[in-house]
């Protein structure tokens, strides 16, 4: 009877732990359904069907059915983006992305996904360590040893060394990497100690290309990545279950990174605080319904051309679709709530002004943070949007560039420097 009772005990207890791990899933799964369902209707509202745009033109309705999908997608992305942080489920006792972590794994054959190989291009490092020379003797065995690698299994430094000694068996390889090498190689060296160089630092290179990539993996929110490396062949691969846009991973994965350096504003700089009261006003006027009429033709002859703000009819009602487009309201051109709700819609998503001020360090001189004010991370899509506006844009200096940071680590993370 005991040894019935402990099996029972643990069929019971294994039986909770499935249906606590099962739960992510069913979370995850009604979150991302219900923003499917928020896409398409913010589709409907936004745009025409295929059917009724293209009539008749089968090869229209389906270039512009893709066009839609695509639009969606993007749309659907942005949402599952902005509502990492949001609190679901049941109780509201997890938020989306922690639980999209502890979601049960189904690997790619069950969940499908993608699975991609890359290969740390070596050849440029040996050319950017040679100075970027032009030097045929040296270039040529390098193309040789590339156009070697993609069949063979050997790593590039080595490949490298054989085609440089086959052409050039009295060449010597110092001179090409002395001056990059920061003392490291005298231009006596010998060519072994040339290649023990070149191999150390391809070896560098490898592993932080390996760092970033798994730093940028993390971001797509995939739970337990499968990030598999071979030094020897200097190929990274990576397979992310789950993952519904390929284009924008394989995009992501492949950019560049770069050092840039910006002179910044302040909240308190007249122009970017003119700016963002202007952008706030015309904003307003447009969520309210109310419209400037063509400023390039005049009222009459007489009269020198003007901005001409034109009422709503206060005797009727017109509906207003917001920025949001998640639902419709139907709204009076002269409802006094609505003007003060639609005010400071820009400032309003700002947080935390104050403590991106200017204060004194200790030398006695001022510090000039370079971020502007947090935005919460559910915000940002909506930020973007009102940015991506041209009669918004059109309100701040051209070569204003909004730009996201990370949060301290003091700070909230559902919020992100402006």
């Amino acid at each position: 009877m005991q040894l019935k009772g402990l099996v029972r005990f643990f069929a019971i207890a294994l039986i909770l732990i499935c249906l606590y791990q099962l739960s992510f899933t069913w979370i995850v799964r009604s979150h991302e359904n219900a923003m499917e369902a928020k896409a398409d209707q913010w589709l409907k509202l936004n745009y025409t069907t295929a059917e009724q745009k293209y009539a008749g033109n089968a090869e229209a309705k389906a270039l512009y059915e893709d066009t839609l999908k695509q639009i969606k997608k993007a749309r659907l992305q942005r949402l599952l983006d902005s509502t990492k942080e949001t609190k679901v489920g049941l109780f509201g006792l997890t938020t989306y992305q922690s639980a999209k972590d502890k979601e049960l794994l189904l690997g790619l054959d069950l969940q499908g996904g993608m699975s991609v190989t890359m290969e740390v291009g070596l050849g440029d490092l040996i050319k950017s360590l040679a100075n970027y020379t032009k030097d045929p003797t040296l270039i040529k065995p390098l193309d040789a040893a590339v156009a070697r690698k993609a069949n063979s299994g050997t790593d590039l430094v080595t490949l490298f060394s054989e085609e440089f000694t086959k052409a050039n068996p009295a060449g010597k390889l110092a001179p090409f990497f002395a001056t990059r090498s920061n003392g490291k190689i005298k231009f006596d060296a010998t060519n072994s100690t040339v290649i023990t160089y070149l191999r150390e630092q391809a070896d560098v290179a490898f592993e932080n290309t390996y760092r970033i990539l798994r730093t940028r993996i993390d971001k797509f929110g995939v739970s337990s990545p499968n990030i598999n490396k071979n030094p020897a062949k200097g190929i990274i691969t990576i397979e992310l279950a789950g993952v519904n846009d390929p284009e924008r991973v394989r995009k992501y994965l492949q950019s560049t990174a770069n050092l840039q350096f910006f002179e910044v504003y302040t909240l308190e700089n007249p122009e970017l605080g003119k700016g963002i009261e202007a952008a706030d006003k015309v904003l307003q006027d447009y969520l309210n319904g109310v419209k400037a009429t063509d400023t390039t033709k005049s009222k009459d002859t007489v009269t020198a051309k003007q901005t001409i703000v034109s009422a709503v009819d206060t005797t009727k009602t017109r509906k207003i679709t917001d920025l949001d487009a998640s639902k419709k309201t139907t709204v009076a051109a002269g409802d006094t709530s609505k003007n003060k709700k639609n005010a400071n819609s820009i400032r309003g998503l700002l947080q935390g002004g104050g403590e991106h001020q200017p204060y004194q360090n200790a030398k006695g001189g001022y510090t000039y943070p370079g971020a502007l004010a947090y935005v919460a991370t559910k915000d940002t899509g909506l930020f973007n949007q009102y940015m991506s506006m041209e009669m918004v844009k059109s309100k701040f200096p051209a070569n204003l560039v909004f730009m996201y940071g990370k949060a301290s680590e003091s700070k909230d993370k559902s919020t992100a420097n402006l």
